[in-house]
């Protein structure tokens, strides 16, 4: 097995742990999850890259949209911003290395 060209793959797992909460206010999420292990970034960590879509909102139509978000790789949290009321929204969490992603966590909703 060629280890040079392992080091350069993406992350082996998704990140586990992922919550997710708006408890101070509606229009903020607060979002955190566990540290991908050493041996599993397989490369230069860059950080993670939260993924937000939204599900569902009372007042209009279903109006689908997915936005990104990116955190730097020693951070284990975010606080999202400019969220709406009255909306369910569905996260997932990856690691990044300079090779690109790795697997998304299985989805939190919340809303």
């Amino acid at each position: 097995m060629n280890h040079n060209f392992i080091s350069f793959l993406v992350p082996c797992s998704p990140p586990s742990g992922l919550e997710a909460g708006s408890h101070h206010s509606p229009f903020r999420m607060e979002v955190i999850w566990n540290a991908l292990s050493e041996s599993c970034w397989r490369g230069a960590p860059r950080g993670y890259s939260i993924r937000l879509q939204v599900n569902e909102n009372a007042h209009e139509k279903i109006k689908t949209w997915r936005q990104e978000f990116s955190v730097w790789s020693n951070s284990t949290k975010a606080v999202l911003e400019g969220l709406k009321t009255h909306t369910k929204y569905r996260l997932q969490v990856a690691a990044m290395t300079e090779r690109g992603l790795g697997p998304y966590s299985e989805a939190v909703y919340v809303g």
